[in-house]
């Protein structure tokens, strides 16, 4: 990890200054607030931070798209204007004004529209001057519900059975024997399977309209 060391013990003094500025008052806060962050790595945290209430989307699935606007000691804060611009794949693009949802928090449904990558940034204005922004990138995919329950469905195994003419069981209630006794009743109503090449007599019938054709065509000049 990262190690700071500060060689003085005299920095409280600087609480005490009655500075000419805001900003020459408020240093004794700021120098050991940008202390604390570079330390504990937190150079990325933003005063305007975009995401999604979700990884990704499926397609024709809602998401919530939520900003996030803090002070500069992180504090959230709500006396700002809030912009949002979204970039569907086909590249058109739709601005948003968000709706407040809390302290600092601001949010916009979105739809799953189009398959593909979008893009959602937000401009934030404080007191008429830029306070911040971010983007965020996410997809929209095709929605495979197999994919996202993979729970047997006996339902449809169910169906499927009966569509097909066959028999839907259970683990627990299958034996050898149901499926002797489900083989049996499947050969009962398909009937009996006949070869054309082992029934003499069949396949004489079919040679005999084949060359019966040939016969005919021949006579009419149509070969």
């Amino acid at each position: 990890g990262r190690v700071a060391a500060l060689l003085t013990r005299s920095t409280w003094r600087w609480a005490m200054v009655d500075g000419e500025t805001e900003m020459t008052q408020m240093a004794y806060q700021k120098f050991w607030k940008n202390i604390v962050l570079w330390m504990t790595g937190a150079e990325q945290f933003k005063q305007v931070r975009i995401g999604l209430d979700k990884k990704d989307l499926r397609l024709d699935e809602d998401g919530l798209l939520r900003i996030l606007v803090y002070d500069e000691y992180f504090k959230p804060i709500s006396d700002v204007d809030v912009k949002l611009q979204l970039t569907k794949p086909d590249n058109t693009q739709i601005q948003f004004i968000p709706d407040q949802e809390d302290m600092g928090v601001f949010s916009i449904p979105i739809r799953g529209e189009l398959l593909g990558n979008y893009k959602a940034q937000a401009w934030v204005e404080r007191k008429g001057k830029k306070w911040g922004s971010d983007s965020f990138q996410f997809q929209v995919m095709e929605g495979f519900d197999e994919e996202e329950d993979l729970r047997p469905d006996f339902g449809m195994l169910r169906e499927i059975s009966q569509a097909s003419g066959g028999q839907f069981f259970y683990a627990e209630d299958f034996s050898v024997q149901a499926l002797e006794e489900l083989k049996k009743t499947t050969e009962e109503k398909g009937g009996e399977k006949v070869l054309v090449w082992t029934s003499p007599w069949i396949l004489g019938i079919i040679l005999a309209l084949l060359i019966a054709e040939w016969i005919l065509r021949k006579r009419q000049g149509l070969l």
